[in-house]
C-alpha cells in the first residue's frame, strides 16, 4: 500500500467522538492505515471518549478539543488548522462537517490558506420534523454544505444516489468509496467462544449493531418466533446497546422466545460471536453500507440481510451472490431466508474471498488518489 503512494500527505481527520459506531471505527481505521503508510496524520476530536480511543495508533497525533458540542469546536479548529496546516481536512458525521465548513470558510474570508475539505457521508441526512431546533438547524446547514463543499464521499452507491436526490449535488460529483474493513483483525478475533449457546447443538443467529429503531430488531425477533412456530428452534444473540433494549426484551417475552434470545450488550470483539454463529442476520430498515455484513463474511459466516442499501452491494454483484436478501420489515421473508440458509452447506472460503474486496488497502488507495488529486487541485 505505502509503496504506491508517490508523495506524503498531511491529513487531518475530524470526528466528534470515538463512541462505538461504524463511522467512528472507519475514521480510526483510515487514520491508522495512513499513518502506517508514512503520512502525517492528525485525529481531531470534539471530545476524546468512546471505546475506539484505545484503538488509535501511537503514530496518529490526537487533538482533543474537550468541547461538549461539536459546533463549539470552531475557534479551536481554526487555531489547529493554522498551526498544523494539513493538506486535507476529512470530516465524518454531519456535525463535524458543519463545523469544518464553518472554520474553513471563516479562514478563507480572512485570506488565509485552508486545507481542502472532504466530507465523508455515512448516512442519509436525518429527517427533521421530530427533532429539536438545534438538530433541525444542523440538518439544514449540512444540506447546504454538501452542495458546496469541494469533495463528498459516500460509503455506497445507494447512499450517493440518495444524496444526489435530496441534497441537489450532481451524482458525478459524489465519490463512492466503500468502508475499509480490517479483515486480518476480524479473523484474528474469531477463535474464542464467548457464549455457551455457541457450543450447543441448537442453531444460533447472531446480529450486531446499535439497538435503535433503524436496525429493526423487532423484525428479526418476529422471524425467530415464526421459526419456533414451525417447530424449528433457533436462538438469537443480538449484540449492542441502545434505546430499544427494554422494548426488545419485552417483545421477546411476548413472542415466547425469551429463553432463546440474548442481549449481551456491546461486544468489544463481536467477531468471535460471528464466527461461531450459524447465520448472521441484518434486519435494518436502512443500512447505508453495512460493516457487519463484510465482517460476517470475513468470518466465513453466511448472511441474511434486508434490501436496505449497502448490504445489497456487498452480497450481490453482476455475476455472483454471496448471501440472501429479503425485503425490510418482512418477518415471514426473513424467517424463510434464515431457514433456507440453515439448511444449505457453507463455502466459507468463498465468503472470505468476497470480504477481501472491502479490505483496508483498497479503501486507503482510493482515498489516497482522491486526496492527492484534491490537494494538487487546490495548490
Amino acid at each position: 500500500m505505502a509503496d504506491r503512494h508517490a508523495s506524503s500527505l498531511h491529513l487531518a481527520f475530524f470526528v466528534p467522538t470515538l463512541v462505538g459506531g461504524g463511522a467512528e471505527r472507519v475514521v480510526v481505521t483510515l487514520a491508522n492505515a495512513f499513518a502506517e503508510a508514512g503520512h502525517n496524520v492528525d485525529l481531531l476530536l470534539t471530545s476524546r471518549c468512546g471505546p475506539y480511543s484505545e484503538s488509535v495508533s501511537p503514530q496518529v497525533s490526537v487533538v482533543n478539543f474537550g468541547c461538549e458540542h461539536t459546533w463549539h469546536t470552531v475557534p479551536a479548529l481554526v487555531q489547529t488548522l493554522r498551526q498544523r496546516q494539513p493538506d486535507v481536512l476529512v470530516s465524518a458525521l454531519f456535525g463535524a462537517t458543519v463545523a469544518a465548513y464553518g472554520a474553513t470558510t471563516w479562514m478563507r474570508t480572512r485570506g488565509e490558506s485552508v486545507p481542502c475539505l472532504c466530507a465523508t457521508v455515512h448516512a442519509p441526512l436525518p429527517r427533521t420534523r421530530k427533532q429539536g431546533v438545534r438538530a433541525r438547524l444542523q440538518a439544514h446547514a449540512a444540506h447546504m454544505i454538501l452542495r458546496r463543499v469541494e469533495t463528498v464521499v459516500a460509503v455506497s452507491r445507494t447512499l450517493a444516489r440518495s444524496l444526489a436526490t435530496h441534497v441537489g449535488r450532481d451524482r458525478e460529483r459524489i465519490e463512492v468509496i466503500y468502508n475499509p474493513i480490517d479483515i486480518d483483525a476480524v479473523q484474528s478475533g474469531t477463535e474464542a467462544i464467548p457464549h455457551d449457546w455457541l457450543e450447543d447443538h441448537v442453531p444460533v443467529v447472531v446480529s450486531a449493531g446499535r439497538l435503535h429503531p433503524q436496525k429493526d430488531y423487532r423484525t428479526l425477533l418476529r422471524a425467530v418466533a415464526r421459526l419456533h412456530d414451525r417447530n424449528r428452534r433457533v436462538r438469537a444473540i443480538i449484540l449492542g446497546e441502545g434505546p430499544e433494549r427494554k422494548r426488545l426484551d419485552e417483545l421477546s417475552r411476548r413472542l415466547g422466545i425469551s429463553p432463546d434470545t440474548a442481549f449481551p450488550g456491546f461486544a468489544q470483539n463481536p467477531y468471535a460471536f460471528m464466527a461461531q454463529a450459524d447465520v448472521f442476520a441484518l434486519s435494518s430498515v436502512l443500512e447505508p453500507f453495512g460493516n457487519v455484513v463484510v465482517e460476517a463474511l470475513a468470518c466465513g459466516t453466511p448472511v441474511v440481510a434486508t434490501e436496505s442499501g449497502g448490504p445489497a452491494e456487498i452480497l450481490h454483484t453482476d455475476s455472483a451472490t454471496y448471501g440472501s436478501l429479503v425485503p425490510p420489515q418482512d418477518p415471514a421473508a426473513m424467517a424463510d431466508a434464515l431457514a433456507a440458509m440453515l439448511s444449505r452447506p457453507v463455502d466459507q472460503c468463498r465468503l472470505q474471498r468476497r470480504a477481501r474486496d472491502f479490505g483496508v488497502s483498497k479503501a486507503v488507495d482510493r482515498y489516497y488518489d482522491l486526496f492527492e488529486q484534491t490537494a494538487c487541485g487546490a495548490s
